[in-house]
């Protein structure tokens, strides 16, 4: 195995924030690359090909991955609309697996009072965007003694999450969670907490290492699931999501 390094790839075609570099795939040497690993044996690094001619590993996981090209955005007065319409799928898909309906008014106001507290510094709210097009959204949190309902005071919870059905299975969840535990773990959290839907939620969080708790939230009667926020990319073997 390599020693750890951490570089910044700066290139206009992949959305890569760190790579945790701690194993690389080289047939006659190393192992299996994880999905967020990178040739690192010297500074010949092709992000395309992702070669490793010294070692004569050619790394095929990577491609799709680091070509996601994924965006997250603030929301503002020009994506709002379609944030609410992307609210609006987002509730019914939840209603549908709950047996529920949620008020469409009550889902509005909710929606406006999140965009509006979506500045504040233990807040982190993102549009998410694939080739131009809006593929989901995130929402997450650290809690603190003032938070109302539920909370772990400390503790980064992950409140909303969602891609749209089309897009699902493409890596996307991956690194939209990558995304959340950077903000967390830039903001010194290392715990993280959620409430996974039983029917889409529960088999994708349990795929990026959260584990169930066996207690339910009092907020929404949900079983809640934890995972410590990891220093490197815990989620890099995890399946495509």
């Amino acid at each position: 195995m390599l020693t750890a390094k951490l570089f910044r790839a700066l290139s206009g075609m992949y959305i890569i924030n760190v790579l945790h570099i701690n194993e690389v795939f080289c047939p006659n040497k190393f192992g299996q690359i994880s999905y967020r690993d990178a040739c690192f044996t010297g500074e010949n690094i092709v992000f395309n090909k992702l070669k490793c001619p010294q070692k004569g590993g050619v790394f095929t996981d990577l491609e799709r991955h680091l070509m996601n090209d994924l965006k997250f955005t603030n929301i503002a007065e020009e994506n709002r609309s379609a944030f609410h319409s992307l609210m609006r799928t987002y509730a019914k898909e939840l209603d549908e697996h709950q047996h529920r309906n949620t008020d469409p008014d009550i889902l509005t106001r909710w929606t406006d009072r999140i965009i509006e507290k979506q500045h504040e510094a233990s807040r982190c709210l993102k549009l998410c965007y694939s080739g131009g097009k809006l593929i989901g959204f995130l929402y997450a949190k650290i809690d603190s003694a003032d938070d109302r309902g539920h909370k772990q005071i400390g503790f980064g919870c992950i409140m909303e999450f969602y891609i749209v059905p089309e897009q699902r299975r493409k890596g996307f969840g991956r690194d939209m969670l990558l995304y959340l535990e950077d903000f967390f773990r830039k903001n010194g959290v290392t715990q993280l907490y959620l409430t996974a839907d039983p029917v889409t939620g529960k088999p994708f969080w349990t795929a990026m290492g959260f584990t169930a708790t066996g207690e339910n939230s009092p907020d929404n009667g949900q079983e809640i699931y934890e995972k410590s926020c990891p220093i490197d990319f815990s989620t890099q073997n995890a399946p495509l999501v």
